[in-house]
């Protein structure tokens, strides 16, 4: 490891020093102050009758860590009462209606497919945003799959950043949903904006999945400034689509669907991960615009991406990239150790208690982890985060260590495990993206 990269782990192995929240193998384990609310209540999946989000998870979402060298938020301050205008769509798509099977959906945390469009700003969220949009737009890059786009406006404006982390905007995807939703627990994929390509031959975006679960399209452009552009998505399964797609055919033009008017203002959730979706070229106008927000369900379920080079783009900044993905595989590697402390919340147990103390490391790598390009200062964060549960699996006859993964239980930690070490392997490794588009 280099000197910068020592410097780095050792500053952040201090700061969770000055928490107190670094504890032996063994020791008495003190709740985080998050936690505490997950171990005495039951993990319940979301319900839409007026059912309030925790303040858990964005507690625990919100880094502590400085912005990386280049990114500052500035310009105006975002308030849910005076930007947003919140209304449910009339339209609204299940998975089975796509030709999904029970099997399949069974394995996803919710049957939803798709919404139709719904007001989501109000027209002075709507001149807001369009303002920041534009000083952002010098920072746009050209991707592989994306003629222009800019990822992580959220770490250049305040107010796309209180957008992206805002409790009312995550309530209301939920309530679409029917799963418990909040923000993208990697800050450089909030506030992601796709802008028009100056060639008019080029899609706005190609035909594609989304590597993270579920996302919504705001538009950004009133519809008369611009002809073309148009949101596009296959009526039919993600293996349907690739099957054509991967031999050189088009999507069966009777079988592509638009969502219709693209309102200023208005948006479309999706579980984009489960629905095959393009922007079409713009063909006249100089401007068309959209804002995309990713979204997570807490509900743990099958995974639309667990390798960070599927959803690299080719060209984000490693020291944004990196660390944002080890923070976001901590989130889920503690969400599972969240699910095994509920089935065992009787328990005054060795193994729970290792489970704790895990659980309350890998909470503090997510909120505290700092942006750096040192690949082994990651490797060692991350590591350092399941030491303890490595450990009592290696000296114990833990069901874990034997391969007895049939049980829940089992499973959760096993699988918590499997995702740091994929995630210490991404992050000494990646080099190229081997994202899947057509």
């Amino acid at each position: 490891m280099t000197l910068s990269g020592i410097l780095v782990f050792v500053t952040w192995c201090l700061s969770l020093l000055e928490k107190k929240q670094v504890y032996a193998f063994g020791s008495a384990c003190k709740p985080h102050r998050g936690l505490m609310m997950t171990f005495a209540a039951p993990l319940r999946r979301f319900s839409i009758a007026g059912q309030q989000l925790t303040g858990l998870r964005f507690r625990a979402l919100q880094s502590s860590a400085s912005l990386p060298a280049g990114f500052a938020r500035e310009g105006p301050e975002f308030h849910e009462h005076l930007h947003l205008a919140l209304e449910h769509p009339t339209r609204r798509v299940k998975l089975a209606e796509l030709g999904n099977n029970q099997a399949y959906t069974s394995s996803l945390v919710t049957d939803f497919a798709q919404s139709g469009a719904f007001r989501v700003l109000s027209t002075e969220g709507i001149a807001t945003l369009s303002q920041e949009i534009d000083r952002l737009e010098r920072f746009a890059v050209e991707s592989p799959r994306i003629p222009r786009v800019l990822r992580g406006g959220s770490m250049r404006s305040r107010f796309i950043h209180g957008l992206c982390h805002s409790k009312a905007l995550a309530v209301h995807m939920s309530e679409m949903a029917q799963t418990e939703l909040i923000p993208h627990p990697m800050e450089i994929m909030n506030g992601h904006i796709n802008f028009a390509p100056a060639d008019h031959t080029l899609t706005v975006d190609r035909w594609h999945r989304d590597t993270v679960q579920f996302v919504f399209v705001l538009f950004c452009t009133p519809p008369e400034e611009y002809e073309g552009g148009e949101f596009e998505f296959f009526v039919g399964t993600i293996a349907e689509a690739e099957a054509l797609l991967r031999t050189g055919d088009v999507l069966p033009r009777n079988r592509c669907k638009l969502i219709g008017r693209q309102e200023t203002g208005f948006a479309v959730l999706q579980q984009g991960s489960e629905v095959y979706h393009r922007v079409r070229p713009v063909r006249k106008g100089r401007k068309r615009t959209t804002f995309v927000q990713p979204f997570v369900p807490t509900n743990l379920g099958r995974e639309p991406c667990n390798r960070l080079s599927d959803t690299y783009n080719g060209v984000d900044s490693l020291e944004c990239l990196l660390p944002d993905w080890a923070r976001y595989r901590c989130w889920r590697a503690l969400r599972l150790c969240e699910c095994w402390l509920q089935e065992h919340r009787l328990a005054a147990t060795q193994e729970a208690n290792v489970v704790q103390i895990t659980a309350e490391k890998l909470s503090n790598v997510v909120e505290t982890l700092p942006y750096t390009s040192d690949r082994h200062a990651l490797a060692d964060a991350l590591n350092s985060s399941v030491a303890e549960l490595r450990l009592h699996v290696s000296t114990s006859h833990s069901s874990i260590k034997h391969g007895c993964h049939n049980g829940s239980s089992a499973a959760l930690l096993a699988d918590a495990l499997g995702t740091i070490d994929t995630a210490v392997h991404d992050v000494l490794t990646l080099r190229e993206t081997t994202m899947t588009y057509f």
